[in-house]
C-alpha cells in the first residue's frame, strides 16, 4: 500500500533569507518487497500519484519508474543490434539517422524525460537548420521505433513520439518542356525514331 509523507526542509535563497520548503514523498513497496519513493512538489499531485500506484499494483501493471532512467544513447546502443527484421541495406540507414539527427539532441537525455513538447521543438529546429521534410520524417520514424521498443520493455508507459506532427513533404512543381526544348529533343533522337514525313494521318 502506498502512502504520502510530508517533508519540510529549510533553504537559503540568493538574498540570504531562510525559508521553509515543503515536499511530498509517495512511498510504497513493489511486488518484490522493494521500497520506492517518489517526490512531488504539491500535495494534490502526490495524492494523485499515490492512487495511481495503488491501482497499478492491484492490477499487476506496475512498472519500476527507474527503468526509464536509462539514457537514450545507451538504450539505442542496446536496441539497434536487435533489429534482425531489417534488410542489410536498411539497418545502416537507420543507424545513420539515429547517429546524425537523433542522438546529438537526445542522446544524453533519460528515456522518461523525453516529452512531446521537446520533441516538437526538436522537429522545428531540424527544419530550421535546412533539413528537408523527408529527412526530418525519417528522424521522427527512427526515434518512434526506438521508443516503441522501450515501451515494450516496460521502460516507458507510452511513446511520446506518436503524437508529434509530421512535416509535410512539399510537392515539386510540374516541369514542362518548352517548344524549343521539344524541337531539340526531336533533333537529338536517332534516325530510326524520327517521325516519318509524308505519312497519311491516322483515321
Amino acid at each position: 500500500m502506498a502512502y504520502v509523507e510530508r517533508r519540510q526542509t529549510t533553504r537559503t535563497d540568493a538574498s540570504g533569507r531562510t525559508r521553509r520548503v515543503t515536499r511530498y514523498r509517495v512511498r510504497y513497496r513493489d511486488p518484490d518487497g522493494t521500497q520506492h519513493c517518489e517526490t512531488l512538489l504539491r500535495a494534490v499531485d502526490a495524492e494523485r500519484r499515490r492512487a495511481e500506484i495503488e491501482l497499478e499494483l492491484a492490477s499487476s501493471i506496475w512498472r519500476d519508474p527507474r527503468q526509464g532512467n536509462i539514457l537514450l544513447d545507451e538504450w539505442a546502443e542496446a536496441w539497434l543490434p536487435t533489429r534482425h527484421d531489417l534488410r542489410a541495406t536498411t539497418w545502416p540507414r537507420l543507424e545513420g539517422v539515429m547517429r546524425k539527427q537523433v542522438l546529438p539532441h537526445f542522446g544524453r537525455v533519460p528515456l522518461n524525460k523525453i516529452t512531446n513538447g521537446n520533441l516538437r521543438r526538436w522537429v522545428t529546429e531540424l527544419l530550421g537548420s535546412g533539413l528537408s521534410p523527408a529527412t526530418v520524417r525519417k528522424a521522427i520514424f527512427a526515434l518512434r521505433q526506438c521508443l516503441e521498443a522501450a515501451v515494450a520493455d516496460d521502460r516507458l508507459t507510452h511513446n511520446p513520439v506518436l503524437q508529434v506532427p509530421l512535416p509535410s513533404e512539399r510537392q515539386k512543381p510540374a516541369r514542362y518542356l518548352s517548344r524549343s526544348e521539344v524541337e531539340r529533343l526531336v533533333e537529338a533522337m536517332p534516325a530510326r525514331y524520327q517521325p516519318r514525313s509524308g505519312l497519311a494521318p491516322a483515321t
